[in-house]
């Protein structure tokens, strides 16, 4: 929150444990107390707070273990989420790791409603991915599959990600190729399911299926897509985060550049 403030930022992204390890503990209660302090006196005000879940999740996959393990700690997360009054989790649908996607979809489902039937207030969005590999989400249509086969659809919307819909083949310019994905997205999902969006340029081409983020205009998107998405009034609402890469110095001098620019673009 404290780093949101420096940024001028209303809405920011964290991870609420280790993203790299599967062992998840409690949260103290003198930090959610100081997290609710810092949160209430920020200014700018913070209206979202979104988490990413770790990475280590993988909800489709083809071993038992992975996926038992996956949903308990889809489970701890959201509950430390609701500790610290976090009301919007992103989390990457899977890797069905060969089994094919059919299967793949029944383990996401699986994993999904057991949680979701555990836990409300909270709405899990599912991230288009760059579609590599045996990994799911990478279009609409499948993310919207998989709203559509949960028992709880209510509980659950999207996250779109600049860079993974780029190279998993998405074209993002001219403005007609955005808008037609605007419309995809509020017919399949509704504008309303869509709860954030990660803004990121993109180090591969269109169709590469690399995941390696850039600046913004730094890369094969380029600044207009940009420019058209953050005036959009139909996006205007929707919290958008920044996942470029950070200054080798560990300063805020590179999230500052490309906020800058994007609140530039504004309009």
């Amino acid at each position: 929150i404290l780093t949101a403030q420096k940024l001028k930022s209303n809405c920011l992204q964290i991870f609420v444990k280790n993203q790299r390890q599967w062992k998840t503990g409690g949260i103290d209660e003198k930090a959610i107390q100081l997290w609710n302090e810092a949160r209430e006196n920020a200014k700018p005000k913070i209206v979202h707070v979104m988490a990413h879940a770790s990475y280590l999740i993988n909800l489709a996959s083809d071993n038992p273990s992975v996926r038992e393990k996956s949903i308990s700690t889809l489970r701890n997360e959201l509950k430390l989420c609701l500790q610290l009054g976090i009301s919007r989790y992103v989390i990457h649908p899977g890797s069905h790791k060969g089994q094919g996607c059919e299967i793949g979809m029944k383990h996401i489902t699986r994993g999904l409603d057991t949680v979701l039937s555990e836990i409300d207030d909270i709405m899990v969005l599912l991230e288009t991915t760059a579609g590599a590999g045996n990994s799911m989400g990478k279009t609409i249509e499948e993310i919207s599959e998989m709203i559509d086969a949960s028992k709880y659809p209510e509980k659950l919307g999207c996250c779109i990600d600049t860079c993974h819909l780029f190279v998993s083949g998405h074209e993002l310019w001219p403005a007609e190729k955005i808008k037609q994905l605007i419309d995809n997205i509020d017919d399949r999902i509704g504008l309303d399911k869509l709860g954030c969006i990660h803004l990121n340029d993109s180090k591969g081409k269109i169709g590469s299926h690399l995941d390696r983020h850039e600046q913004i205009a730094g890369g094969y998107i380029g600044i207009e897509p940009f420019r058209y998405i953050i005036s959009e009034k139909r996006l205007q609402k929707i919290p958008k985060i920044i996942e470029t890469p950070k200054s080798p110095d560990g300063s805020l001098d590179f999230d500052d550049k490309n906020l800058t620019l994007l609140r530039k673009l504004v309009g």
